[in-house]
């Protein structure tokens, strides 16, 4: 790494964009799976709780990192704005080809500015000016191309043409020697031609709605096809359809929240209450704030520091909230850890069947796990959603245009998985994992033919 520590008689915000720099420079190395704290604060030559005392969580560290590259890819643009020379027609592809060299140079960190920041968003108040500064170099470049059309609206599809450009090209999907090409007619030819008459501005994508109305999103790494149904997918419909959980059914993922909860109440140390009594305090802490506030670490952490607070009938101090940090930072630093067979299994049952994938949580930490399971390959898509419930699973039907009749839901949760994938007329398979977590408990009817169970992962392949 090229960054040393503090510097003697470094500020806070020295220390603090030390951090921003070295988290930079390691994601770059190691994936954002690798900048872990205690990575992190090793590398920075800080203390940990020099991290908390920055940055709240990941995705603190993360918007901190990408308003920073926002502010140097606009320093950038503005740079290749004026060293060009011949003209406002040559200023365009200057910038264009500045955009370009600094994402390729810079993938993880261009991930971290325009994928796992979403709250980075234009005309959303309170975002950073870095962001609104990208954009005002972009527009300044194609205003004088706009011969008549919105300058706004022009920016936004030059952005989005860079855009798809980078990220289609590094997950291999376009041919390598016709790149030059590509950047060429986005450079100099596209964004001039006149709009064709009867131009669809203005209509949403076909999907857009059902896409967008449980809040969804489909994640990178998985190619989903757009548009209308095709003679495949219509014959699609009379085959399998699997969908699959992925917490606690492809991957370890509650049992290192139950570490974390044991270490939790141990340093509690209450004097009245034995472990049962308090983890019944935490549950229905837990049980609330997920109504509230959804799922993942951050609501998790939220609910120790609550749980604390009702069990001493006083606020947490500071030191208090650094402990509870300081025990939480095993979730951060887990990595995917597959269940036994499911690798193979997949593998197996993707050249018989149609494979979705179907996960709830925070987005930043459910895209992560998936970018770092190695599965992602096996899936037609995979959906991140907020919560799995029968309009969820209504909308997976539509959006994908099969019949419930034949596809199955495979998960290990009776609550999300099971019970609300049958209300919505799906099969489903219960693998039950001795892990999952209390609130995804409840009653399945034994009298069910259509709720398959089974012991392992690797039994789907004796009925699939």
């Amino acid at each position: 790494m090229g960054v040393s520590g503090p510097a003697e008689g470094a500020t806070e915000e020295d220390r603090r964009d030390l951090i921003v720099t070295v988290a930079r420079e390691l994601a770059e190395v190691e994936g954002w799976t690798g900048v872990s704290p205690r990575r992190l604060a090793e590398r920075a030559e800080v203390d940990v709780g020099d991290l908390y005392r920055h940055f709240a969580d990941q995705e603190a560290l993360l918007a901190a990192v990408a308003v920073c590259a926002f502010a140097d890819l606009a320093a950038d643009l503005a740079e290749a704005h004026a060293e060009a020379t011949g003209g406002p027609e040559r200023v365009w592809p200057a910038v264009a080809s500045a955009y370009l060299d600094f994402a390729y140079a810079n993938p993880e960190v261009y991930d971290a500015m325009l994928a796992l920041t979403p709250d980075l968003a234009l005309g959303v108040d309170g975002v950073p000016a870095a962001p609104r500064g990208v954009f005002t170099e972009l527009r300044s470049a194609l205003t004088p191309l706009a011969e008549g059309r919105d300058p706004d609206t022009l920016a936004e599809v030059g952005w989005s043409l860079l855009h798809g450009m980078v990220m289609l090209t590094r997950g291999g999907r376009l041919r390598p020697e016709a790149q030059e090409g590509r950047e060429t007619m986005i450079a100099e030819r596209l964004l001039r031609w006149p709009c064709p008459a009867g131009s669809r501005a203005g209509r949403k994508p076909v999907g857009w709605t059902a896409h967008h109305a449980l809040g969804s999103r489909t994640v990178r790494g998985v190619d989903h096809e757009g548009g209308g149904m095709t003679v495949d997918q219509a014959a699609r419909r009379q085959a399998q359809v699997l969908i699959f959980d992925a917490d606690d059914t492809l991957w370890e993922n509650n049992v290192v929240f139950e570490r974390v909860i044991d270490d939790f109440l141990a340093w509690l140390d209450h004097p009245t209450l034995d472990r049962v009594e308090l983890r019944a305090v935490l549950d229905d802490i837990e049980r609330a704030n997920t109504v509230a506030h959804g799922y993942g670490s951050k609501v998790f952490l939220r609910s120790l520091a609550d749980c604390l607070e009702r069990l001493r009938e006083r606020p947490a101090t500071d030191a208090e909230r650094q402990e509870i940090d300081r025990l939480a930072v095993a979730l951060v630093e887990h990595r995917v850890e597959l269940m036994p067979g499911v690798a193979d299994a997949l593998d197996e049952l993707a050249g018989r069947h149609e494979l979705l994938l179907l996960t709830k949580g925070d987005q930043v930490e459910q895209q992560r796990k998936l970018d770092a399971c190695g599965l992602l390959h096996h899936f037609r898509a995979a959906h991140i959603v907020a919560e799995k419930d029968v309009d969820t699973y209504r909308w997976l039907v539509r959006e994908h245009g099969f019949d419930p009749a034949g596809a199955w839901m495979i998960g290990n949760s009776p609550k999300s998985d099971i019970l609300p994938a049958r209300a919505a007329g799906l099969n489903a398979v219960f693998i039950p994992n001795e892990n999952t977590w209390v609130l995804e408990d409840d009653e399945l009817d034994p009298t069910d033919a259509r709720v398959l169970r089974l012991a392992a992962f690797r039994d789907l392949l004796r009925h699939f």
